[in-house]
């Protein structure tokens, strides 16, 4: 039986990098640079790879050229920078002013987050529609099973979410983009998009800001 060397799997018709300089596939100028820049700041050890690409996804930076020049930087088949990318949703997804994450993992669903992500499916758009820009990615995990249903909303983690807590959150950071002085902030006033306020402000988990400050 003939046994043939292993070696790194890789599709039929999947580009393969031979300089860390050029990209085969394609990619702006700009993009590369970025790249270059993420990887000089973090480095090219494996636990590396995940930094360097949040960083890049922050930029929409992230394409074929930025892939193929990563690949090379960490010495990585192509393939495995773009199953990288795909595996996790934040880094696939278009750049919004706002990112909501919503953890769709078992524990969270049982607890209702079906029902808060249709909730904020419908904030989006209503943000959207008054000149706010938030996205919505449903996520596999974000380590917080024991406050199910869970979200992150930009770098914050709330936790105990109801469809209302939610979008109330959301609604909140959208009009402090729209309305940074406060002048419609009013206790009782409709935020965003028609979303009722919420008494006070829904707190981040782990908040330590005084009452009434944002979290």
């Amino acid at each position: 039986m003939l046994i043939l060397p292993e070696t790194h799997a890789r599709p039929v018709g999947a580009p393969s990098v031979a300089r860390a300089d050029r990209a085969p596939g394609g990619g702006t100028a700009e993009h590369l640079a970025l790249a270059h820049a993420a990887v000089a700041r973090h480095g090219t050890e494996r636990s590396a790879l995940l930094p360097v690409l949040q960083e890049l996804a922050a930029a929409g930076a992230i394409d074929d050229g930025a892939m193929q020049l990563l690949a090379a930087r960490f010495a990585l088949p192509p393939v495995e920078i773009q199953g990288v990318v795909t595996f996790y949703a934040f880094l696939s997804a278009p750049p919004a002013r706002h990112r909501v994450r919503l953890c769709r993992t078992i524990s969270c669903e049982l607890a209702g987050a079906a029902a808060v992500a249709e909730r904020l499916a419908g904030t989006a758009a209503r943000a959207a529609a008054s000149g706010g820009s938030v996205a919505v990615e449903e996520v596999h995990c974000i380590g917080l099973c024991d406050q199910a249903p869970a979200m992150l909303l930009d770098d914050a983690a709330y936790g105990h979410l109801t469809p209302q807590s939610a979008a109330a959150a959301v609604s909140v950071a959208v009009a402090r983009d729209l309305d940074p002085v406060g002048e419609h902030a009013a206790e009782g006033e409709p935020a965003v998009g028609g979303e009722p306020a919420a008494e006070g402000e829904p707190a981040a988990v782990g908040a330590t800001d005084a009452p009434g400050e944002a979290p």
